[in-house]
C-alpha cells in the first residue's frame, strides 16, 4: 500500500510528495475440506495473518503495534525457513520505521529485503524495495539517489510485468520530477503511467500528481478537479496518507484562489486525519498552515483544540519536537505532502 511523495510553487507550499509506502500483500493459501493437515502451510498461514494484522495497524497509525505484528510474522517465517516471507516482513518493518521517520533503520530493512528478493529472483518485490529506498532518499534530501533507485525500480517492474507497480513507480518518478521543478519530464512520466491508472492503487497517485502538474502551471481549476478525483480514489482504497495530502493540496488551491475559509476547512480536515492516525509530524505542519491561513485570511478561528492535541502528543513523546524557529524574514514552513 504506499504513499504520495510528500514543488516549486511558493515557499511555504513546497515539498509535496507522494511517496510510496508499499507494504506487500499476499493472501493466505486456500485449503479445501477434507485435506490432511499441512504443518508447514499452517505456519505460513499464521505468519500471513500476523503480517496482515500489522498492515491494518500501520494504516491506523498504530506503528509500534504494527511492528510487533510484523516482527511476529518475521519470526514465524524464519522458523520455517521461508525466505520470501522473511523478505516481505523486512519490507513491512521498513515501512513502519519510515512511518516513525527513522530513515536509517528503514533504509537498512529495505536493503535487507532487497538483497533477499534479488537472490531469490523476485523482480517485482525487488522493485518495491527499491521504490521504498527511493522514498527514504527523497525524505533525506538526496534527490539524485532517489532518482537512481526509481530508474532501477522502473526497469524491474517492467520486467516483472506488473502494471500496478510500474504505474505507482512512474507516479513516484513524476513527483520527484516536480520536486526538481521539471514539469516537462513529469508530464511525460504521467502520460506513460496513464494506462495503469485503471488500477485502484494507481488512481490516487496519478490524479494527485496531475493536480500538482497543473498547479505548477497555474491552472487552479483543473488542479482542483484532479485533487478531488485523487481524494475520491484514495478514499476508495483507504490510503490515509494519500487522503491527507489530497486535502492539503485542495487547501493550497483554495488559498491560491483567495478563498481562505475553504482553505482552512481542507487543512483542518487534513489535521484531524493525521491526528487520528498519529501522524504527528504532518499534523504539526498542518497546524502551521492553519495558523498561516487564520492570520492571512483574518478568519478569527480558535486554534486551541488543534494546539492542545499537538501539545498532548509532544508530552506523550509521540510527536517529534518542532524544528528550530525560522529566522526573521524566512518563509513559513512548507505544507506536508504524501509519504
Amino acid at each position: 500500500m504506499p504513499i504520495k511523495t510528500l514543488l516549486g510553487r511558493g515557499a511555504w507550499w513546497r515539498q509535496f510528495f507522494k511517496a510510496l509506502l508499499l507494504v506487500s500483500l499476499l493472501v493466505s493459501p486456500l485449503t479445501g475440506c477434507g485435506r490432511r493437515p499441512d504443518p508447514y502451510g499452517q505456519q505460513v498461514s499464521r505468519a500471513l495473518d500476523a503480517g496482515l494484522r500489522g498492515q491494518e495497524l500501520l494504516g491506523e497509525g498504530q506503528t509500534r503495534r504494527a511492528e510487533r505484528s510484523f516482527s511476529r510474522a518475521l519470526d514465524l517465517h524464519a522458523g520455517i525457513d521461508h525466505p520470501a516471507g522473511i523478505a516481505r516482513q523486512l519490507n513491512n518493518l521498513g515501512a513502519a520505521a519510515l512511518a516513525r521517520e527513522d530513515l536509517t533503520q528503514a533504509a537498512d530493512l529495505f536493503r535487507q529485503a532487497l538483497f533477499l528478493n534479488q537472490q531469490l529472483g523476485y523482480t517485482a518485490e525487488a522493485a518495491l524495495n527499491l521504490a521504498n529506498l527511493a522514498t527514504v532518499a527523497h525524505k533525506g534530501g538526496d534527490l539524485s539517489q532517489a532518482d537512481r533507485y526509481l530508474q532501477e525500480a522502473r526497469e524491474l517492474a517492467g520486467r516483472a510485468g506488473s502494471l500496478r507497480l510500474r504505474g505507482q513507480i512512474l507516479c513516484q518518478m513524476a513527483g520527484l520530477a516536480l520536486d526538481k521543478n521539471d514539469p516537462g519530464t513529469a508530464a511525460a512520466l504521467l502520460a506513460e503511467a496513464e494506462p495503469a491508472q485503471k488500477e485502484p492503487a494507481v488512481r490516487g497517485p496519478w490524479f494527485y500528481q496531475q493536480g500538482r502538474l497543473h498547479l505548477i502551471r497555474g491552472d487552479f481549476l483543473t488542479a482542483r478537479d484532479f485533487f478531488h478525483q485523487a481524494l475520491e480514489a484514495d478514499r476508495a482504497v483507504l490510503n490515509r496518507p494519500g487522503m491527507g495530502a489530497d486535502l492539503q493540496a485542495l487547501s493550497q488551491v483554495a488559498a491560491g484562489q483567495g478563498d481562505f475559509d475553504q482553505a482552512f476547512l481542507y487543512a483542518s480536515r487534513a489535521f484531524r486525519l493525521y491526528a487520528a492516525t498519529q501522524s504527528w509530524t504532518k499534523a504539526r505542519q498542518c497546524l502551521e498552515t492553519l495558523r498561516h491561513l487564520n492570520q492571512n485570511g483574518k478568519l478569527g478561528q480558535n486554534l486551541e483544540l488543534f494546539e492542545k492535541q499537538v501539545a498532548a502528543a509532544q508530552a506523550a513523546g509521540t510527536c517529534p519536537p518542532p524544528p528550530p524557529a525560522p529566522t526573521p524574514g524566512a518563509s513559513p514552513p512548507p505544507a506536508a505532502g504524501k509519504k
